[in-house]
């Protein structure tokens, strides 16, 4: 089997060993940073409010394309 010729992979997190593989690989890079931030944020407004509402958020993320995929 050969990648990416049969199969392609994929990764998420885009951690920076993606570009030591052989092939390099494709991966789904978050925004961590501001998913961090946001977490905080929500963790304090439920400290000050244990009755507010659970609010879903969602990130935009990137497809980075590498070797493993054609």
């Amino acid at each position: 089997i050969k990648v990416p010729e049969d199969f392609g992979i994929i990764g998420f997190d885009n951690i920076i060993n993606c570009l030591y593989t052989n092939p390099k690989l494709t991966s789904i890079d978050q925004p961590l940073e501001e998913m961090g931030k946001k977490a905080v944020e929500l963790l304090i407004e439920r400290i000050k409010n244990p009755d507010k509402k659970i609010e879903k958020v969602i990130f935009d993320v990137e497809l980075i394309i590498r070797d493993s995929v054609k």
